[in-house]
């Protein structure tokens, strides 16, 4: 979702971390000044022991996770969406509750991000990493796109969005 007044708040704004809920969390991070830092997999415990602490100073932070839409697949993956739905309620009470990030951020589909951010683009922009899920290459997908909608691509993120 883009930000408004973007531009007032990107001096205070360092990171961008997403989390994309599944049976396992993908999460990424990515640092505006110094590209990606952190692609990880983790479960529910682990992902609330690591995030918890990276927000020390909160007003640094983008936070996001997925927008979990319930459908017909849903109940399909029944262990598998009891666990989203509890990483998301984790990654959200960290980041607005307990603390207080500069920007949340829950408005991204997985389908929306999937397309504008193929797997070829992250491998171009060396964001790829291979996982029996794919979570957290989901998770690289949302920064992306994010960083995307508030024009704040490097040259070399804009340069793998157009193939070259």
């Amino acid at each position: 979702m883009p930000v408004k007044n973007i531009s007032a708040i990107l001096s205070l704004i360092h990171d961008v971390v997403w989390v994309d809920p599944g049976g396992v969390h993908g999460f990424a991070h990515y640092s505006i000044r110094h590209g990606m830092q952190e692609m990880q997999e983790y479960t529910t415990f682990d992902l609330a022991k690591n995030l918890q602490p990276m927000l020390w100073d909160p007003t640094r932070y983008v936070v996001g996770v997925e927008r979990f839409v319930l459908n017909v697949n849903t109940i399909k993956k029944k262990d598998a969406a009891h666990a989203a739905i509890e990483g998301m309620g984790v990654v959200r009470y960290l980041a607005t509750i307990e603390r207080d990030v500069a920007i949340f951020d829950d408005s991204q589909t997985s389908s929306v991000v999937k397309k504008f951010c193929p797997d070829a683009v992250l491998k171009r922009a060396d964001w790829y990493r291979p996982s029996k899920d794919g979570h957290m290459n989901d998770a690289a997908r949302h920064i992306f796109y994010w960083l995307a909608s508030n024009n704040l691509l490097s040259y070399s993120l804009i340069k793998a969005l157009e193939g070259k």
